[in-house]
């Protein structure tokens, strides 16, 4: 299994992010991140209309999550070393 610190990047826990961060980070759209979020699959707040979410619970969400878009990343990182 890839050391999760190989496929996302080093933020504080309590970090909070908005979906559309989150997706960038992880090369989908936030349509799909707030998908995770309704499906109650990833914690989050609303903050108005938008979808924020601790780095944390993205984290643990992350490591669980066995989708292809995950499966092409890792497959990237180990091709670059």
């Amino acid at each position: 299994m890839v050391d999760k610190a190989q496929t996302l990047p080093d933020h504080d826990a309590d970090a909070l992010f908005a979906s559309k961060d989150i997706a960038e980070v992880i090369g989908m759209t936030h349509r799909v991140v707030n998908k995770w979020c309704h499906e109650g699959r990833l914690k989050y707040s609303l903050v108005g209309n938008t979808h924020v979410i601790y780095w944390r619970d993205f984290v643990a969400f992350w490591d669980d999550y066995k989708g292809p878009r995950k499966r092409e990343l890792v497959a990237a990182q180990a091709q670059n070393g």
